[in-house]
């Protein structure tokens, strides 16, 4: 169920708290913490929608703050549950926010609201510091753990002489904070549960191609994936988002220059100049994304001759995949004029007999060969024929 409240200015948090990596708001008396923002734009307002929580009994507000241009900046819910432990219960009253691509971006207490431990013990700084930390850490170990996996309960007889209560089991005590484990669950698991597929439904709701250019700009690596993993097939590529991602296959990351590749479609292609830059990638790139290349010249419309050329002067240098990669492309685009046959036909003069076979297996099927490279493809034939 979704269903849109209202709009309202967005005016509770000064623009600039949104550019820090970690921060106190002494101003307000409010305690933020978080991580780097995908999107560093000024939230101009606010909509809410109501959806269905599989863990509320009600539907349950999800807030999105929105650029001036109607760009989703990120998002937040309002947590507000008992946390009991040990017959000793506090309100946990505190706002979780998320980027726009479902990444935790911090958390925040309002006036008065702090989060605490055993006996009521306030959090200090450094603790404040290292939960926020813990909710950055998509990956943690408490992902696969049940809060009855992270304590140790005593046996009867010692809680009976002593009052001795639950402790932490000391394997655990790297993922959570001490004295305050089942916050520390229940922050991370509210965080990292099914808020995230409502955000990303949101966003992508509101995908553009200018979204996309702001999200592939973010510092952090897993929002340019998301955006990455969410181009093709869904947005009519901008002049600008090209040049995007033809920067990104200079990354040094594979997984993100071969996303990068990946989010152009063959009809893209249909332009000289796109054809062109990814040339250019080619000579700039290793073995693992000149094969990518190569397998977009093969699922383009058609290539210009200037790759055609190109390739058919490459096949001396090649060997093995990438010659194979390589004739692909030029038999895919019916490269069988009398040029292409005799740059083809060299190679069956190669030592090699991987070489000379795949040149012979691409000539053998044309119908209408040079002269040339007939008598020596027959020659070829009459060598296989003796051996």
């Amino acid at each position: 169920m979704q269903l849109i409240i209202s709009v309202i200015k967005y005016v509770s948090i000064p623009v600039f708290t949104w550019y820090l990596l970690i921060w106190i708001q002494q101003e307000s008396e409010r305690i933020y913490y978080g991580v780097n923002p995908t999107i560093v734009i000024d939230p101009e307002s606010v909509v809410y929608y109501l959806r269905d929580f599989e863990k509320s009994e009600v539907p349950d507000t999800l807030f999105q703050l929105i650029s001036e241009k109607d760009l989703p900046i990120s998002y937040y819910r309002n947590l507000r549950t008992g946390v009991c432990f040990d017959n000793k219960c506090r309100m946990l009253d505190v706002r979780l926010y998320w980027n726009i691509t479902g990444r935790y971006l911090g958390f925040e207490l309002s006036k008065d609201e702090y989060l605490s431990k055993t006996d009521h013990v306030k959090f200090t700084q450094s603790e404040y510091e290292r939960i926020n930390e813990i909710l950055a850490d998509d990956r943690s170990p408490l992902s696969n753990l049940s809060y009855n996996q992270l304590i140790q309960k005593p046996d009867l007889a010692s809680l009976q002489v002593d009052g001795i209560s639950s402790a932490t089991k000391p394997e655990v005590l790297e993922f959570v904070i001490p004295g305050a484990v089942y916050t520390t669950f229940v922050l991370w698991h509210f965080v990292h549960g099914e808020t995230i597929d409502h955000v990303i439904a949101l966003t992508r709701e509101k995908l553009s191609p200018d979204l996309t250019l702001l999200i592939l700009q973010s510092l952090d690596p897993t929002d340019k994936m998301w955006a990455l993993n969410n181009i093709q097939g869904q947005l009519k590529m901008s002049h600008t988002l090209e040049e995007e991602l033809l920067s990104i296959i200079d990354s040094n990351n594979y997984s993100l220059a071969e996303r990068a590749l990946n989010a152009f479609l063959p009809e893209d292609l249909k332009q000289e100049p796109l054809q062109t830059k990814l040339l250019e990638k080619y000579f700039q790139s290793d073995y693992g994304i000149k094969k990518l290349i190569l397998e977009k010249f093969y699922r383009a419309p058609s290539i210009t001759n200037e790759i055609k050329f190109f390739l058919l002067n490459e096949l001396p240098c090649l060997n093995g995949e990438q010659l194979v990669k390589v004739l692909g492309v030029l038999k895919n685009h019916q490269a069988t004029d009398f040029e292409s046959q005799q740059k083809i036909g060299t190679l069956l003069k190669s030592t090699n007999p991987f070489i000379s076979n795949k040149a012979f297996e691409y000539l053998k099927n044309i119908e209408k060969l040079d002269h040339k490279v007939e008598e020596e493809l027959n020659l070829y034939s009459r060598t296989l024929l003796s051996n």
